[in-house]
């Protein structure tokens, strides 16, 4: 299984690194993040950059939509400034008011994606990317985020918010302080690699003698 999720994440890279020499300008966004408190009222959507492109400023006119509750948010000037794996942060009026919050590059409406479902695309027309999710996908919890960990094949992951803007300044919230970090299934299974690994040299390194 380790091995499947290896060769998934270089076939990931293979695919991004051919799709960035296609196109220029604006085609190498991706939807990174999916925030969301139980109201729908503080939300952020993360774009990434996913290709290490300087120049991917040329979203104006461009949108982000999505299909559940036809909410879309149009980019209303091109970026400025080095785009080599950076972020965009679209976040709601309210995350925008919350202490420890980074500031949004961008506001949008409240409920801007359904809770319980939807499908997220940067156009145009969701052809640049598109990401879609189940309500068990997104945490509601106050505290963990929904992140796109393989763009090409929509893997979703839980795990604690990290709202990111243009300028790099990261941001960690939490409404819930009785929430804990969502533990993904790769940590696990790393973990319990690294474990076993450990645990082998251990063993050659003290092998157990039995007297008869």
């Amino acid at each position: 299984m380790i091995a499947n999720r290896i060769i998934g994440g270089v076939s990931c890279f293979v695919w991004l690194c051919s799709a960035a020499s296609v196109y220029a300008g604006s085609h190498t966004w991706r939807i990174n993040e999916l925030f969301s408190d139980a109201t729908g009222v503080i939300q952020y959507i993360e774009l990434h950059e996913c290709c290490g492109s300087p120049d991917e400023i040329l979203v104006q006119n461009l949108t982000v939509t999505s299909d559940v509750t036809g909410n879309e948010f149009v980019f209303p000037e091109f970026l400025t400034g080095d785009t080599s794996n950076a972020y965009l942060l679209l976040a709601t009026q309210g995350f925008a008011e919350l202490e420890n919050a980074p500031a949004p590059d961008y506001i949008i409406a409240d409920n801007f994606f359904a809770l319980d479902g939807d499908v997220i695309r940067y156009a145009p027309a969701g052809n640049f990317h598109t990401v879609s999710f189940d309500g068990d996908d997104l945490p509601t919890d106050g505290f963990n985020a929904m992140h796109i960990t393989c763009y090409v094949f929509n893997t979703l992951e839980s795990g604690v918010n990290t709202a990111t803007n243009f300028s790099g300044t990261t941001g960690t919230i939490n409404l819930n302080p009785s929430a804990v970090p969502a533990i993904s299934l790769n940590r696990i299974l790393i973990a319990f690699a690294v474990l076993s690994i450990v645990g082998a040299g251990v063993s050659r390194r003290n092998p157990i003698h039995f007297r008869s």
